[in-house]
C-alpha cells in the first residue's frame, strides 16, 4: 500500500490511466488483452463524482492544492488468482470508505491486466473544521494517518480472512515501499534484461560472420557457368544449381548479419537509455530517503521533546509530593503528641471527679461529658 496526492492539473491523466481510456500506455507491465476484466467498485463516473463533491466543500482553488488523492493496494500473493481476490479488494473498499468517507470517494477501480492484480482508491481529502468542511491533504493524509493504517488495515483483513501477513508482510517491511521505489526495481531489471539482451545479440552477430566469412572464401574460389551445367568447386565439379543455393545462403546471412547489426544499435540505446532511467530513479530515491531522514528526524525530536516535558512534569510531582510527606510527618508527631497529652488529661480529670465530686448528678453529668469528649476524639482521630 502506498499513496499519492494529485494537484487539479494532473487528475485528468490519472483517472484516464485508471481508466484505460489512454490509446498508448507507457507501462509496458499493462496488457490490453486483459483490460475489460478491470472493474470499479464505486457507483458513478470519477470525473463527476470528483466534481460534484469538489463543489461542496471549501477550498482555496490555488495550482498547487492537492484536490485528490490515491491508494494504490496491491493483492495479497497467497489471495491472487484465488476467490478470496475479489473479496479482499471489496473488504479494502469498505476500510477505506469508511476511513476517509463514503462521500469523498471518487473511484476504487481494479486494475486485473497488470503483472499484479491491484486496486487504486481515488479519493477527496476532507477535513471537517468545526461546521466547516474542508479540502486539506495535509491534515487527512498526516504522519498519525500514515503509522496507523497499515496496522489498522492488517487488524481488519485478519479480522475477515483468518490470515496474518496480508498487509503487513514482506513487502511492507522497513516501510511500505513508495512508488519511487517500484520505478527503481522496474528500471534494474529492465536494464539487466536489456544487458543480457545485447550481450546474446552480439554472440549470434559473431556467430554470423563467421560463417560469412567461410562462405566468402567458398564463394571466391568458384565461378558460375550458366551455360555448363558442372562448375569447378574446391577442388570438386559442382552443378550451378549447388553454386547458386550457397550464393542464396550466403546473401541470407548477409542480411541476416545486417539485422543483428541494427539489433545491436537498438540495444545499445536502450542500455543508454534505461542507464540514464536507473541513474534517475536511484537519484530520486536517494532524495525521497533524506527527506524521509528529516521527517524522521523531527518527529525524534518532537518525540523528545514530549519525554522532557513529561520529565519536568514528574520532577514537579515529585516536589509536591516530597512537600506533601513532610507535612504528614509533621501532623504524625502533633497527633501522637496531641493523643497523649489529652490520654493524660483524661485520667487526671476522672480521678479528680471520683475524689472531689461524689454527688451522683455531678458525677453522672461529667461521666456524659467525658464520654461525649472521647467519642469526638475517635472520630476526629480515624
Amino acid at each position: 500500500m502506498h499513496v499519492e496526492k494529485y494537484k487539479k492539473s494532473q487528475v485528468s491523466s490519472v483517472i484516464n490511466h485508471d481508466l484505460r481510456t489512454i490509446p498508448n500506455h507507457t507501462n509496458e507491465d499493462i496488457n490490453p488483452t486483459k483490460s475489460h476484466l478491470n472493474y470499479n467498485l464505486h457507483p458513478g463516473n470519477p470525473y463527476e463524482n470528483l466534481k460534484i463533491r469538489l463543489s461542496e466543500v471549501k477550498y482555496l482553488k490555488m495550482a498547487k492544492a492537492n484536490v485528490m488523492a490515491s491508494w494504490a493496494i496491491t493483492c495479497p500473493a497467497a489471495l491472487v488468482g484465488s476467490s478470496s481476490q475479489g473479496k479482499f479488494f471489496e473488504a479494502m473498499y469498505e476500510f477505506m470508505a469508511e476511513r476517509y468517507g463514503r462521500t469523498n470517494v471518487v473511484s476504487a477501480i481494479v486494475h486485473l491486466d497488470e503483472t499484479t492484480p491491484h486496486m487504486h482508491f481515488k479519493f477527496i481529502p476532507v477535513a471537517v473544521v468545526g461546521l466547516e468542511e474542508k479540502l486539506s491533504a495535509r491534515t487527512v493524509i498526516n504522519r498519525t494517518d500514515l503509522k496507523q493504517i497499515h496496522r489498522e488495515a492488517e487488524l481488519y483483513c485478519e479480522k475477515i480472512f483468518g490470515l496474518e501477513g496480508l498487509i503487513l508482510n514482506g513487502a511492507t517491511a522497513g516501510g511500505n515501499k513508495t512508488i519511487t521505489e517500484l520505478k527503481l526495481e522496474r528500471a534494474q531489471q529492465k536494464f539487466i534484461k536489456v544487458s543480457e539482451d545485447l550481450e546474446k545479440t552480439k554472440v549470434e552477430l559473431a556467430e554470423v560472420k563467421e560463417t560469412l566469412k567461410t562462405l566468402t572464401v567458398d564463394l571466391k574460389q568458384i565461378q558460375p557457368l550458366p551455360k555448363v551445367k558442372k562448375i569447378p568447386f574446391m577442388g570438386e565439379v559442382v552443378s550451378v544449381s549447388d553454386y547458386n543455393q550457397l550464393a542464396e545462403d550466403y546473401n541470407k546471412l548477409s542480411e541476416s548479419a545486417k539485422q543483428l547489426e541494427k539489433g545491436i544499435i537498438y540495444w545499445k540505446q536502450e542500455k543508454t537509455a534505461t542507464e540514464a532511467l536507473l541513474s534517475l530513479s536511484e537519484r530520486e530515491l536517494f532524495t525521497l530517503r533524506k527527506e524521509e531522514g528529516h521527517i524522521k528526524a523531527r518527529a525524534l525530536e518532537n518525540q523528545l521533546k514530549i519525554l522532557q516535558d513529561e520529565h519536568e512534569v514528574v520532577l514537579e510531582n515529585n516536589e509536591v509530593l516530597s512537600e506533601e510527606i513532610e507535612r504528614l510527618s509533621f501532623f504524625e508527631e502533633f497527633y501522637l503528641e496531641f493523643v497523649g497529652n489529652v490520654s493524660q488529661i483524661n485520667a487526671e480529670a476522672q480521678e479528680f471527679i471520683r475524689e472531689l465530686l461524689p454527688v451522683r448528678f455531678v458525677k453522672d453529668f461529667f461521666e456524659n461529658v467525658y464520654a461525649a469528649a472521647s467519642g469526638w476524639l475517635r472520630d476526629l482521630t480515624r
